[in-house]
């Protein structure tokens, strides 16, 4: 896996996100003997149910600044296009919105 292999000795490589159930991984034990470490990630090893109401919390109050990090905002129905965009690669980061769900 080149993950692994661009990680240098007693580094770690982190998967973030899941792949399918059941989805096997091979590595090369080779690629493991200079003591590094591979482990996946989800949210980071946040608490959900503790972290997320705290973020919620900071970004209300203005002290999580998360607006700043969005490139564009596309309504449900532009979403064929926010895929356009985002495989042409021209935004850094984009939303859907759901004001008029509903």
């Amino acid at each position: 896996m080149q993950s692994i292999r661009c990680t240098r000795r007693r580094g770690v490589t982190i998967w973030v996100g899941h792949a399918p159930m059941n989805t096997p991984v091979t590595i090369d034990a080779r690629d493991l003997m200079q003591e590094k470490t591979v482990m996946g990630s989800m949210y980071g090893s946040a608490r959900p149910r503790l972290d997320f109401p705290r973020l919620l919390n900071l970004y209300k109050s203005g002290r999580l600044e998360l607006d700043e990090l969005i490139s564009r905002r596309f309504t449900l129905e532009d979403v064929n296009e926010a895929f356009e965009v985002l495989a042409r690669g021209e935004l850094a980061r984009s939303v859907l919105t759901f004001d008029d769900v509903g």
